[in-house]
């Protein structure tokens, strides 16, 4: 099972000192590791292929810009043809909802932020993150970015949240 399988990744890849209390180390640890590595990289592809097939009919929405988010920290390439045709659907209708629009931009920030080059994400500062955006994003991102922040500053209300209107009643996101 699953179960199984994880408990002993953990046991052969635990520190000596947490060894005992883990468990004893097998002799095909490499081959059970490949396994079990095999089986994730089967799931995470079956789940990209799954996601990519939900972006067709989503239509540069929101839910496109956390598909697309998803789809690129999985290990699919910004220059892959579905991806690429998800973000070229990024503010072509204008912007029209908070929760859409925002994600857009993390989308896009998602496209230029050189996440393979760091072991964690904790080791990308904010500055560095900045700068590797700036010298690679296009004009028509960066203009559809600065669409995207004109609509959320236009929108904005007096005390600086933005509302949803639902059933005449408004709610708002702080």
């Amino acid at each position: 099972t699953f179960k199984e399988e994880w408990n002993y990744v953990e046991t052969i890849t635990a520190p000596a000192e947490n060894k005992k209390s883990v468990g004893k180390k097998k002799e095909n640890a490499p081959d059970q590791i490949l396994a079990i590595r095999t089986k994730i990289d089967e799931a995470v592809k079956k789940g990209a292929e799954w996601l990519k097939a939900k972006a067709k009919s989503t239509g540069g929405t929101g839910e496109s810009g956390l598909i697309v988010m998803a789809l690129i920290q999985s290990g699919v390439s910004v220059d892959d043809p579905d991806i690429k045709k998800i973000y070229a659907q990024f503010g072509k209708g204008g912007f029209s909802r908070t929760y859409d629009t925002a994600l857009t931009i993390m989308a896009l920030e998602t496209k230029y932020l050189p996440i393979g080059q760091y072991n964690e994400m904790a080791d990308l500062n904010e500055k560095d993150a900045e700068d590797a955006i700036r010298k690679k994003i296009t004009p028509e991102d960066l203009q559809t970015i600065q669409s995207a922040v004109d609509f959320l500053t236009r929108t904005q209300n007096k005390d600086g949240a933005w509302g949803y209107p639902h059933n005449n009643v408004e709610s708002y996101d702080y």
